[in-house]
C-alpha cells in the first residue's frame, strides 16, 4: 500500500508555501530528525534532518525532506528511476489556470484521456519535480 513520496529539498520554505498553501495541503507532522535512526536509515553519521510530512484528512501524502548537504541534479520524465507522483484534483482547469498565475511552471494544456476518463496535466513544483494533476471525469 502505497505511504508517501518524499522529497529532498534545498528551500523549504518555498517547498512548504507551494504544497501547503498553493496545493493545500495540511502540515501533519514537522520535525528536525536526528541521531542513531536516522543515520541508520540514511547509512551516514551526523545527518540531521527538518522534515514535514503533508496531507489530507491525516493521511501523509508528500514528505519534505531538508538537509545541510545537497546533491541537485537535473531531472526529465523519461529517466530511470521515479519521474513523477500524481495527485487527484477536483478541477484540473482552475488548477492549470492558478499554475500559469502564480507563474509556477507547466509542462502540458490539461487534457482529456483517450478513454475519457481522466483530463490531465503534468506541472512543476518549485524545485522541478514533476506532478501530475489527474481530475477524475
Amino acid at each position: 500500500m502505497f505511504r508517501h513520496v518524499g522529497i529532498v529539498v534545498t528551500n523549504l520554505d518555498e517547498m512548504l508555501a507551494f504544497y501547503q498553501n498553493f496545493l493545500n495541503l495540511e502540515i501533519l507532522y514537522n520535525e528536525t530528525e536526528t541521531g542513531e535512526f536516522l543515520n541508520h536509515l540514511l547509512n551516514s553519521d551526523k545527518k540531521s534532518a527538518n522534515i514535514l510530512k503533508l496531507g489530507k484528512e491525516g493521511n501523509t501524502i508528500v514528505e519534505l525532506l531538508f538537509f545541510d548537504e545537497k546533491n541537485i541534479s537535473e531531472k526529465n520524465l523519461f529517466q530511470n528511476g521515479l519521474t513523477h507522483f500524481a495527485l487527484t484534483v477536483p478541477n484540473v482547469d482552475v488548477l492549470y489556470e492558478n499554475f500559469l498565475e502564480k507563474k509556477y511552471q507547466v509542462l502540458n494544456t490539461p487534457k482529456v484521456s483517450d478513454n475519457g476518463k481522466f483530463k490531465v496535466f503534468f506541472g512543476k513544483d518549485p524545485e522541478n519535480n514533476f506532478i501530475e494533476f489527474v481530475e477524475i471525469l
